[in-house]
């Protein structure tokens, strides 16, 4: 993987920077309480997808200028208030990335 990340960084430089953020981001969840990789495992009714998805949805949501941003989180929002933390689009792209990284994973791990 890093020969592929040093590929990366001599040919697009960005996205390799790109995907070391979205590793961070989701090494840095896993040391939130409650966040680990049996908890990942635990959910099996597609609930990371879907954090991944909110994330996405409010991304283009405020991607126009004026556009009034949802603090609180939209209504679907698979878990505690306090995990919606959409600070600004970069964020949430990163986050959609790794909430997409843990759903990956754990179907990874169950052999689908």
């Amino acid at each position: 993987m890093s020969q592929v990340i040093e590929t990366l960084r001599e040919t697009d430089p960005e996205a390799a920077v790109t995907l070391e953020v979205i590793a961070l981001e989701y090494m840095r969840r896993r040391h939130e309480p409650g966040c680990s990789m049996d908890g990942d495992d635990a959910h099996t009714d597609g609930k990371l997808g879907l954090a991944g998805l909110i994330y996405a949805w409010w991304t283009v949501e405020n991607i126009n200028p004026g556009s009034v941003a949802n603090t609180i989180g939209p209504p679907m929002w698979p878990f505690a208030p306090e995990k919606w933390k959409p600070r600004s689009l970069r964020f949430a792209l990163i986050s959609v990335c790794s909430y997409a990284l843990a759903e990956l994973t754990r179907l990874i791990r169950a052999g689908k």
